[in-house]
């Protein structure tokens, strides 16, 4: 006999399935790419640059499987409750029997991984960091007002404009939803998980690395400030050979190498974010209201 927790997932998997059929889907032929035209890859897609109904457009292809349709369904159902400028937007999605389309809002420009570490990417004034660092708390913000956790904040999902400072938060196949609809099985309550575990070791949270506890907004938090590390020194936080090497640091409650490297400015605000007590980070509304102290928001455009 099935348990209540095992019907739970079947239900969630056939509803699923139903949620991928109803999308409010545009026809194939008003999504195109280029296939030689790549402009980032994940451990799940491959983005090129293409057209959405004739408008510039980052195209996400996911192909699609028995083992995929959850996480693809997941994630164009977070894309559906985002709508803030700090956040890349979703245009559209279009479905065959094997992809998955999703057209997103395209931003000129590049991400911050390949711009503090590309020797031929341009260089960032301190203030620039300041306004990308305000942006991605605005973001994080917005999210965690929705109940929605990222799990993988890190440079790469950060894109930087290549003229101006606007900053874009983006990703959210690893995202966790938590106020999440439960279900009533027999006499038990279960709540479904939103999304898989994941994210970037260099900047996991060290509750969900060492633990497997699930992602937080106090996670969040954690990635945030190790990629205001690298933001702010040009260094990884961890100085490591092999990734492995990251799980000792962090039983040993290490801090992040790159930490030493940070000027006096930001230090305390971003030590505050990789403390080993995830109660004692600051929210990402708390951070907001620091990186924007004597920010001018005209050079963003606002």
């Amino acid at each position: 006999m099935q348990n209540a927790k095992t019907k739970c997932y079947n239900y969630i998997s056939t509803h699923i399935s139903v949620y991928l059929q109803r999308l409010p889907y545009v026809p194939v032929d008003q999504i195109t790419y280029d296939s030689k035209n790549v402009i980032g890859k994940g451990g799940f897609a491959i983005v090129y640059k293409g057209m959405y109904q004739n408008t510039p457009a980052a195209i996400k292809r996911i192909l699609i499987d028995s083992n995929s349709q959850d996480d693809v369904a997941h994630e164009i159902f977070v894309n559906t409750r985002l709508s803030h400028p700090c956040i890349v937007r979703m245009m559209g999605a279009s479905r065959t029997a094997t992809e998955l389309l999703i057209a997103n809002e395209y931003i000129q420009g590049n991400n911050l991984d390949a711009i503090l570490h590309n020797q031929s990417a341009k260089v960032l004034d301190e203030e620039t960091k300041q306004a990308i660092g305000f942006q991605v708390c605005l973001a994080v913000e917005y999210i965690h007002s929705k109940s929605i956790i990222h799990q993988d904040i890190k440079p790469g999902n950060i894109i930087v404009e290549e003229k101006g400072k606007r900053a874009f938060l983006t990703d959210w196949g690893m995202a966790n939803i938590h106020d999440t609809v439960s279900l009533k099985i027999g006499s038990q309550t279960i709540v479904p998980p939103a999304g898989p575990l994941g994210g970037t070791i260099y900047y996991r949270a060290p509750e969900c690395e060492l633990h497997y506890n699930p992602a937080t907004w106090h996670s969040d938090v954690w990635s945030v400030g190790a990629t205001f590390v690298e933001l702010f020194t040009g260094s990884r936080p961890w100085n490591v050979r092999q990734p492995r090497e990251v799980k000792a640091l962090l039983s040993s409650q290490t801090e992040p190498h790159a930490l030493a490297l940070l000027s006096p400015t930001w230090k305390d605000t971003i030590n505050q974010c990789l403390m080993y007590e995830p109660e004692h980070r600051p929210t990402a509304s708390t951070l907001a209201k620091v990186f924007r102290s004597g920010l001018d928001l005209q050079t963003l455009g606002w």
